[in-house]
């Protein structure tokens, strides 16, 4: 009790002289939750003493107590205390808990070897591009520079790959490209054919 007395005293100094003079030499008010003294060690470990807003002093443990909302029991006090430590215990909590959770993402993001991440990676673009793998993906017909439409024209991607020899060459003519001229010498080739079995 004396090592807080002093304790007490050293921190009195830092107060300013002016209010000191006007400061009674007295006891000082118990914990009207227990109503033993407030400087007394009332439990085994240290002292441990709460400040309430209205400027009266308890026994933590005390206050602890109390239900939240309750009224400072000091005499005529209409002070409610709000049980701050029950509030900032369950925010720590939760904030524990996000705080496990990132640890856990992060340990989980480190574990994973780099060619598991890139199989992973790898299957997701080819999931996203099957569409173009299977040739499933529709074909949207667009004019050729006369503003004409093709009346055979493949639908998707697979039917066009399917084209050989003359069809291809015959697309890429109806769009003005240039072909590889297997198409176009195998239709001249029959042409002559037809021609030379009519004479």
């Amino acid at each position: 009790m004396e090592s807080i007395a002093k304790f007490m005293l050293y921190s009195i100094k830092q107060i300013p002289q002016e209010i000191l003079n006007n400061v009674n030499n007295q006891e000082p008010d118990p914990c009207y939750v227990c109503n033993a003294p407030i400087l007394q060690q009332v439990f085994n470990k240290n002292l441990a003493l709460i400040l309430l807003p209205c400027g009266h002093i308890h026994h933590d443990k005390c206050i602890k107590t109390l239900n939240n909302g309750s009224h400072c029991p000091f005499p005529y006090c209409t002070e409610v205390i709000e049980n701050a430590y029950f509030a900032n215990m369950q925010a720590m909590q939760s904030m524990q808990s996000m705080l496990q959770n990132i640890q856990t993402n992060i340990t989980n993001i480190q574990i994973q070897p780099q060619e598991a991440f890139q199989q992973k990676e790898l299957e997701r673009c080819r999931r996203l591009n099957s569409h173009l793998v299977l040739g499933s993906e529709a074909i949207h017909v667009v004019p050729n520079k006369f503003d004409k439409y093709p009346q055979r024209f493949p639908s998707s991607l697979s039917q066009l790959r399917r084209l050989t020899g003359p069809d291809v060459d015959t697309f890429l003519e109806f769009y003005g490209l240039p072909t590889n001229g297997n198409g176009l010498q195998k239709l001249k080739l029959k042409n002559f054919q037809i021609i030379m079995k009519n004479q």
